[in-house]
């Protein structure tokens, strides 16, 4: 881990905030940025799981990392909207309110030329489905932090009647057993990896 990250596994808020900018004035990317946070989240969900942290304590981490990206957004608006790449539709699955990663994918498509739908929060399944008829998308992302999968009706989506071509699937929930269910046709190791078909 470097410094930045180092900085916010340890919550040091004011640090991280000085790291950042000076990141970007050393001609750092946000892509670099959003990959040094993620090792920081990634440390300090490790230290919630041996019990050194607390809740709180995850929830602030969290608060710093959407400070980070408010900084960080406009520098990765680089491509037009719709910009011929495609349409995605994206948000966190029925039972889950966590969307820093959502929201992190979706910044990142949009600065890619991609059209992208953000439904937010809490999602139904029939909503996901919905937003797909009506865009025309044919690329799904769902997201999900807490374990609630197979719950929220994800794996009974009817995407091919959709008209999907793919789905992605990342992070701590994407076990084999989620996979069988959802069969999500792209991972990545970590919301900045790029899908590999």
């Amino acid at each position: 881990m470097n410094e930045l990250s180092l900085a916010l596994r340890d919550l040091d808020e004011k640090r991280v905030y000085e790291l950042v900018e000076k990141e970007l004035a050393a001609g750092a990317s946000a892509i670099d940025i959003i990959n040094s946070c993620n090792e920081g989240m990634v440390a300090a969900g490790e230290l919630f799981s041996q019990g050194t942290y607390f809740i709180s304590e995850l929830i602030f981490s969290a608060e710093i990392l959407k400070e980070i990206m408010k900084r960080i957004e406009p520098l990765m608006q680089t491509a037009p909207a719709g910009a011929g790449r495609g349409k995605v539709v994206i948000g966190t699955v029925k039972g889950d309110i966590h969307d820093i990663g959502k929201n992190i994918v979706a910044t990142l498509l949009r600065g890619s030329g991609f059209e992208v739908t953000d439904l937010g929060v809490d999602v139904p399944a029939e909503k996901f489905v919905e937003a797909l008829e009506q865009s025309g998308a044919k690329v799904l992302g769902m997201s999900a932090l807490l374990n609630v999968v197979n719950g929220s009706g994800m794996a009974q989506l009817p995407l091919t009647a959709a008209g999907v071509a793919s789905t992605s699937g990342r992070g701590s929930l994407t076990t084999p057993a989620m996979a069988v269910a959802v069969a999500p046709t792209a991972t990545g190791a970590r919301s900045t990896a790029r899908p590999r078909r």
